[in-house]
């Protein structure tokens, strides 16, 4: 458990208890039982009902054919589970490192970000909201170490609320978009480049023309739905959600292009189209800080901590976290099941390998007869090695066959869970089948060189 903990997913609260839980212990205990006296009654209830001579004759003969075949066949089946799991665990893993070089549009390191909830017994209007923002900016910025530092609905990564798009030339057509409050200083902190136009600034206040800043995901649709070739300077209608009062819809002119940010968790999906809209002209109570800071994490949040205290000593921040800790939580939904895939995937291979060594030597044991007159002829060591690992190689090589099928098989389900991964990737069979044949390998030749070293004579009169 010790080592599991820290493997954990993100999303699990560290206040958690994880604690070991008896019935599941008692289960594991039962099932574990259960399955040694089944496979250990299962060849005492073969030897019982035989004869002693007939057994005799067997042991003098070496292991019966069938009872032989059986267990290659139970082999060659683990074999076969456990190229359909490293396959698996390949795929995930590369799908993994594909989602953690999805680029999430933020340009700034060591930003930190913040959940602010204000009163509306104290800040009653939109006014007094927008005067709480640029105190509270104002002197977040005099830190030392802070570069820049912003007040917005959401932060990436977190999701956002929808809205639908008009505009006056189109009557009702209209298109959904992600629509986020932001101040002036929410493009600077999360490095989001103006590509065309310009951002907000402190002049798109209450009382002022209505303003939003798109995407570049939503300038695309803008263009490909409505016709907008050039959407700066055109005016759109969108909901101006008021402070407390009735949302009605207002025609907003479009002053700028920015980069696209990912504001979903989910990090296989494509960009969405957003509309941001200056937070001074949508105030609202509950609000997300965000800083840029080139100093340490734990030495920032305290004083940020202290900044807010001086500008309103009853809220304080909650839900502290950086942009790198927002993209690790996304990536948790990916991570875990790679990780646990592969943990069984190494464990099926260590079984198929100890099965395969656990047949190989009962083999070796059983043909020790027929070794030592091998040797007794003049066979060599090499050969008897040779004839060893060719048997076991056959229980390999059907084993690698029916897995890779059963991989190939199961490319729907996979197909899900992968992104930018091909589930027929060829890399992916190709590691599955050389670790497992390397693996399997290695279990026979052990065996299989043991038998180099029997004694013709002593094997030969032991029998």
């Amino acid at each position: 458990m010790r080592a599991a903990i820290p493997l954990l997913p993100v999303a699990i609260p560290f206040t958690a208890a994880i604690e070991l839980n008896g019935r599941v212990l008692a289960f594991a205990t039962i099932i574990a039982l259960a399955v040694s006296v089944i496979f250990g009654l299962l060849p005492a209830l073969r030897l019982s009902a035989g004869s002693a001579a007939a057994s005799l004759n067997s042991s003098a003969r070496g292991s019966s054919g069938g009872h032989d075949r059986i267990r290659r066949m139970i082999v060659g089946a683990e074999v076969a589970v456990s190229i359909v799991r490293i396959c698996g665990s390949v795929l995930l893993f590369k799908s993994l490192l594909r989602l953690q070089q999805v680029d999430t549009g933020v340009r700034a390191p060591n930003v930190i970000t913040a959940s602010i909830d204000i009163s509306r017994d104290k800040y009653p209007t939109a006014e007094h909201a927008v005067a709480f923002y640029d105190r509270l900016i104002e002197r977040v910025e005099s830190i030392p170490g802070i570069e820049a530092a912003t007040i917005a609905g959401d932060v990436p990564l977190e999701g956002t609320g929808g809205e639908n798009l008009r505009t006056p030339s189109t009557g009702d057509q209209r298109m959904l978009v992600r629509f986020k409050r932001a101040d002036a200083g929410y493009f600077r902190t999360m490095g989001l480049e103006i590509t065309r136009g310009r951002g907000f600034t402190r002049a798109d206040r209450p009382g002022s023309p209505y303003v939003t800043v798109i995407n570049e995901a939503l300038a695309r649709d803008l263009s490909s739905t409505f016709g907008m070739i050039d959407p700066v300077g055109q005016v759109v209608e969108l909901p101006a959600i008021g402070f407390g009062s009735p949302t009605v819809r207002k025609q907003m002119t479009v002053i700028g292009i920015v980069k696209n940010e990912l504001v979903q968790s989910d990090l296989r999906a494509a960009a969405l189209g957003i509309a941001y809209v200056p937070i001074a002209q949508a105030p609202m109570l509950w609000t997300k800080l965000a800083v840029r800071t080139n100093a340490a994490t734990a030495a920032t949040v305290p004083a940020v901590r202290a900044a807010l205290r001086e500008v309103d000593d009853r809220v304080a921040l909650a839900d502290v976290r950086t942009v790198e800790q927002l993209r690790e939580l996304s990536l948790s939904g990916a991570r875990e099941p790679a990780w646990l895939i592969g943990v069984f995937a190494a464990l099926s291979a260590f079984l198929a390998a100890f099965g395969l060594y656990g047949v190989v030597s009962h083999a070796v044991t059983q043909q020790r007869r027929e070794i030592g007159i091998r040797m007794a002829l003049g066979a060599t060591s090499m050969n008897v090695l040779s004839m060893v690992v060719q048997h076991a190689m056959t229980t390999i090589v059907i084993g690698l066959i029916v897995g890779l099928g059963g991989a190939y098989a199961l490319t729907r389900v996979t197909k899900s869970l992968l992104f930018e991964v091909s589930p027929l990737d060829p890399f992916a069979f190709a590691v599955a089948a050389v670790s497992m044949a390397t693996a399997a390998m290695v279990a026979a030749i052990v065996p299989a060189n043991r038998a180099t070293r029997v004694d013709p004579t002593t094997a030969l009169r032991s029998e």
